[in-house]
């Protein structure tokens, strides 16, 4: 026989798999978005303009389990990683 899930439980399911998300990388002029700011329940969509002129930055947007393996990409010349970090450090230039 199967059981039923409480509708309590099944939120609270849909919840956990939300995870938090963490920018990783350089800070962005004028305070649009600094290094480390964490996203609970996805990215703003306020951020959407900056990820069409730098697409590079929505891909330093991680999971924040993955934080410490993305930070050591990050500091090895010649990975994606540290190679979007330098695009984005760049800017247009």
């Amino acid at each position: 026989m199967a059981v039923r899930k409480e509708e309590g439980q099944e939120r609270r399911g849909a919840k956990q798999q939300q995870y938090p998300l963490i920018y990783v990388g350089p800070n962005i002029p004028g305070g649009l978005l600094m290094q480390y700011t964490v996203f609970r329940g996805g990215v703003p969509e306020h951020l959407t303009d900056l990820f069409e002129k730098q697409p590079a930055i929505r891909q330093l947007i991680v999971p924040v389990n993955d934080l410490a393996a993305v930070q050591e990409r990050m500091r090895k010349s010649g990975t994606l990683e540290h190679t979007l970090f330098q695009q984005v450090k760049d800017g247009d230039k």
